[in-house]
């Protein structure tokens, strides 16, 4: 049912001690830009392509000329303007090394001389300038979502493993540009699971009702949705919707409308209405035919040896991470700022001890 390169993912030291839940895997980027917009300005979305950031920019610029009162491109939330890249962390959303390429040169470096970072920081310094991007990012609290579906902004970045072009529903709030096609990270076999607590006093009943979420079409069905008739239908496709007179606020069981990752066994239930009919189909295809898979899949890295050097380094990658790829800095002057105190802070330490941790995961030590 779960993919051999998922258990893989999931074990530590050759032992599995996580049920995988059966969801799509791999990471992917993508431009989210309001449809309606988009329609409204003749741009023409593929579905199958994999856009440039130039082709990015010439789509960004024709919605700053079209809608000026129009925030064009904004953070993901907070002063994120991308959740992830190409770039491998070991498990390490700080980021303090990384192995490019997606995780296949098998050589951890600094983010700071990671060549796509670099890159996208002159990129978004650029966009900036030009006024693209969100002139107040570094101070935004909201999540952008909303703000696009409402058409105050155009479009955001979204880094994630959820499968894109979710719905043929033409109402369909947005359309997603495709900027690095779905690829496996370290993580990609932990993203969500479920363990057995070790101090329950029936662990083998606790597996048979586990077991039941992943093979019991009905019990999945309840487990997602709730009671049919009182908290979803089925409309006449046979997708799952909230029942005439509810919504989301006043319906008492929302589980897989809101939060469908949590579902053991997403395959298993009802499509739901805002989803592509053969979406359960395409999950198949999309971890399938992902476009690489990290060398570092199920290698996690353990600060443990180098914990006050790896704190310091934090300290100051939430210091200019961020703000770096906000556009709002030159990143000649500060991408320097930025590297020298990773050095100071111990980030040499750091890099090699995840480097060693990873050439001995490599050897299948």
């Amino acid at each position: 049912m779960v993919p051999d390169w998922v258990i893989d993912g999931s074990k530590i030291n050759g032992k599995l001690y996580i049920a995988p839940c059966n969801i799509e895997r791999s990471h992917i980027i993508t431009m989210c830009a309001n449809r309606t917009m988009c329609d409204e300005m003749g741009i023409e979305f593929d579905d199958e392509k994999i856009y440039t950031l130039d082709e990015l920019h010439e789509i960004l610029q024709k919605a700053h000329e079209n809608y000026p009162e129009c925030t064009v491109l904004a953070p993901q939330q907070g002063n994120a303007m991308f959740d992830g890249y190409t770039w491998e962390n070991m498990g390490d959303d700080n980021n303090i090394g990384v192995i490019e390429d997606c995780g296949t040169t098998d050589k951890v470096v600094s983010i700071t001389e990671c060549a796509d970072y670099q890159m996208l920081a002159k990129t978004m310094r650029e966009w900036y300038k030009e006024g693209l991007i969100m002139q107040d990012v570094t101070s935004n609290t909201e999540i952008m979502q909303y703000a696009m579906y409402d058409g105050r902004v155009f479009a955001y970045f979204a880094g994630g493993c959820e499968l894109k072009g979710q719905s043929d529903d033409p109402d369909f709030k947005y359309y997603a540009f495709t900027v690095v096609p779905n690829w496996a990270n370290s993580t990609a076999g932990v993203r969500m699971g479920y363990v057995v607590n070790a101090m329950t006093e029936h662990p083998d009943e606790t597996f048979a009702v586990l077991e039941q979420l992943y093979i019991n079409k009905d019990i999945i069905d309840l487990a997602g949705f709730g009671i049919e008739g009182e908290n979803y239908v089925l409309n006449e496709e046979g997708k799952a919707v909230v029942p005439e007179g509810l919504t989301m606020e006043t319906d008492t069981y929302t589980t897989a409308f809101m939060a469908w990752v949590v579902i053991p066994n997403v395959y298993g239930h009802f499509v739901m209405d805002q989803w592509d009919s053969d979406r359960n189909e395409k999950i198949h295809e999309y971890d399938e035919n992902r476009a690489a898979t990290s060398h570092a899949l199920g290698c996690i890295f353990d600060s443990s040896n180098v914990a006050d050097e790896y704190a310091a380094c934090c300290n100051v990658a939430s210091k200019y991470y961020n703000v770096i790829l906000s556009g709002t800095v030159d990143p000649d002057e500060v991408m320097a700022s930025f590297r020298e105190e990773l050095k100071a802070a111990g980030e040499d330490k750091v890099i090699a001890e995840k480097q060693a941790q990873l050439d001995a995961f490599l050897a299948g030590n």
